[in-house]
């Protein structure tokens, strides 16, 4: 498991790709993964580097081009997951190359999960790949790893008091895959 700050914008550098900071973590992450001899390996930061909503955070930004680096870096270490929040709504993602193809093979599953908090966003369901959503309801997801796979079970909360008529009172995404790596 992986924890990387993408906060970067008052660090030394910025979040400019050659910027100090920002180029000292994503080499110690290069490091870290050389080295990783794990089957299972998750990274998780703050801003999603594919996003389901209808302000989508873009590579364009300074934090998108730190999450985009990350994301290569890993698929090319054959890393399982990268969990994110960010964005006030569940998405799970099927598996992706950096470039946001579906690669049932090698690819990363996403997750982003910022049912907490601030006010729900809203979820574009044509999004590419994406697999599951929920933006009408508050929740928490458990994670499960286990020594050749995962099980996630998302679980809402309490719905939203700005949910439309007709929306069910709770909602649920469950599943298990395989790990990537080795």
């Amino acid at each position: 498991m992986i924890s990387l700050n993408v906060e970067c914008a008052d660090e030394p550098g910025g979040c400019e790709p050659g910027g100090s900071w920002l180029a000292s973590e994503t080499k110690w992450l290069e490091q870290d993964l050389n080295e990783n001899q794990s089957r299972c390996t998750l990274a998780y930061w703050h801003q999603p580097t594919f996003s389901s909503t209808a302000e989508p955070f873009t590579s364009d930004s300074a934090e998108g081009q730190a999450a985009d680096a990350w994301w290569k870096l890993l698929y090319a270490h054959h890393a399982t997951l990268v969990l994110n929040g960010h964005d006030h709504i569940y998405s799970r993602f099927a598996p992706m190359n950096p470039a946001g193809a579906y690669d049932p093979r090698h690819g990363i599953r996403e997750f982003v999960v910022g049912t907490g908090g601030e006010a729900l966003d809203t979820v574009l369901p044509n999004t590419p790949n994406l697999q599951a959503w929920a933006d009408q309801y508050y929740g928490v997801m458990k994670l499960t790893l286990k020594p050749y796979g995962y099980e996630w079970d998302y679980e809402s909360a309490i719905r939203s008091p700005k949910a439309p008529e007709g929306t069910p009172s709770s909602y649920s995404d469950k599943g298990s895959d395989l790990c990537r790596g080795l």
